[in-house]
């Protein structure tokens, strides 16, 4: 039996739509502090927080110094169709034209950049990206003549120095414009783009390839425009609207990026040379949609994988990591809920020194019971204080110290289809500056 995300996803856009036309019309009420969320009564929230916004949040949260005031904000899209900043008072930001009104449900996580000119770059159901000022100015639009649901728009610095956007579509098309928002190249891979793409030199050229995986279950690569030699290549047969996000890293510290994801039916993981030859197929027991992360677990000088899959029966959702032989380390397999649709983030969150898992999970609970996001050990065991209930929760996790008290606050959404407060900032023992141990488009601006 298979899940069926692609009803979850229908779902999920459906709510986003209703919620989009309620708040188009009472988009003045602002975000607000509610009490706690029931969880082990030991709850370590930011002063200010849960606080409710006025549509659910599907992506990734951001976090930067949007306005130049010294201070980090949290910068995100929601169902309603707005861009939100919210400080770390939890209060949201009212200057200019903040929170910005898009064409439609913002479903993936913005792209945000601080540096030299402020601007932010929200990809929405109307099928256009938006490029905002400081104050919230629309200073470009591009219509991808589909929608981005989540593939989310990625900001890279190119030869010139100046920040390009790129995106796919469920148009097929995939583009790369320039920060006026023309159109560099673009070209169409032929099946809808529903993840985001990568951007990085795989073969170690200096120049900049994009990867880009589509519905069809086929990665390919791009550069300037040009379909590399060698791909598309195939992770498997369709795979419907639901994303997989691939992941691209040197695994094996040869100077070339290896491009990493799943496949449907029979489940595995894949790893594939920058070449498009395949250097990793291992079986996974149960379908597997979020991006497999690489990072040193064990200390033994080796990438470990850690994979996310979800059982189609109340076998429910584990996390596993596992070395490149495909043995799992110690302690795992581990379950760790019913449903899960984030990627975990790594980070020591108990000033151990260790790394630990910073994950969400959902499940058919309701109120705040149906979510949470939660802590692991290295070695899979439970971080005292967790988890901590949020509603029911679709994002990845955002670890930055957000108020500048030297603490660690782990942030994440929560909330979906009204259970809970949708804004959620907790404080952490482990203190800040934080070494991150995972990299990837999640965490551009650690």
């Amino acid at each position: 039996m298979k899940l069926n995300y692609e009803e979850i996803l229908k779902k999920a856009a459906f709510f986003a739509i209703r919620i989009f036309a309620v708040t188009a019309v009472i988009s003045a009420v602002s975000c607000r502090a509610l009490p706690a969320a029931a969880d082990d009564g030991k709850t370590d929230y930011q002063q200010g927080f849960p606080v409710s916004i006025t549509g659910d949040i599907y992506g990734q949260i951001k976090v930067a110094d949007i306005d130049r005031d010294g201070k980090n904000e949290m910068i995100f899209g929601a169902s309603d169709g707005m861009v939100h900043i919210v400080g770390a008072d939890g209060k949201e930001k009212r200057f200019g034209l903040w929170p910005k009104q898009t064409g439609g449900p913002i479903l993936s996580s913005v792209a945000v950049s601080d540096k030299g000119k402020s601007k932010v770059i929200a990809g929405s159901l109307d099928g256009k990206v938006y490029c905002m000022d400081l104050y919230g100015k629309t200073e470009w639009t591009y219509d991808t003549k589909g929608n981005t649901a989540f593939s989310s728009p990625q900001l890279c610095e190119g030869p010139d120095g100046k920040l390009k956007t790129y995106i796919g579509s469920n148009s097929g098309r995939v583009v790369r414009l320039d920060d006026e928002g023309n159109v560099e190249w673009q070209t169409n891979v032929g099946a809808p783009v529903s993840a985001p793409v990568k951007v990085l030199d795989i073969d170690n050229k200096n120049k900049a390839d994009v990867v880009v995986r589509d519905t069809s279950g086929k990665v390919s690569v791009y550069r300037d425009g040009q379909l590399k030699t060698n791909w598309p290549q195939s992770f498997g047969s369709n795979t419907g609207y639901w994303p997989f996000e691939v992941n691209v890293v040197d695994i094996d510290k040869d100077g070339r990026s290896e491009i990493i994801s799943q496949t449907t039916l029979p489940y595995s993981v894949k790893v594939l040379d920058s070449d498009g030859n395949t250097k990793i197929s291992q079986p996974l027991p149960a379908e597997s949609h979020s991006q497999v992360r690489m990072v040193d677990i064990d200390k033994d000088g080796e990438l470990d994988m850690v994979l996310t899959y979800t059982h189609a029966d109340n076998k429910g959702a584990f996390i596993d990591v596992r070395n490149q032989k495909g043995q799992s380390l110690s302690g795992w397999p581990r379950k760790i809920g019913r449903y899960i649709k984030s990627v975990p983030q790594i980070a020591d969150v108990d000033g151990d020194g260790e790394p630990d898992f910073i994950f969400t999970s959902f499940n058919d609970e309701t109120k705040e019971k149906a979510g949470y996001v939660n802590v692991l050990t290295a070695r899979g065991d439970q971080v005292p204080g967790f988890p901590k209930y949020i509603g029911k929760t679709y994002c990845t996790p955002t670890v930055a110290d957000i108020d500048g008290d030297g603490r660690l606050d782990i942030i994440v959404a929560g909330g979906v289809g009204l259970t809970a407060p949708q804004l959620h900032v907790f404080k952490a023992p482990a203190a800040a500056p934080i070494k991150m141990l995972v990299l990837g488009t999640q965490y551009e601006n650690y």
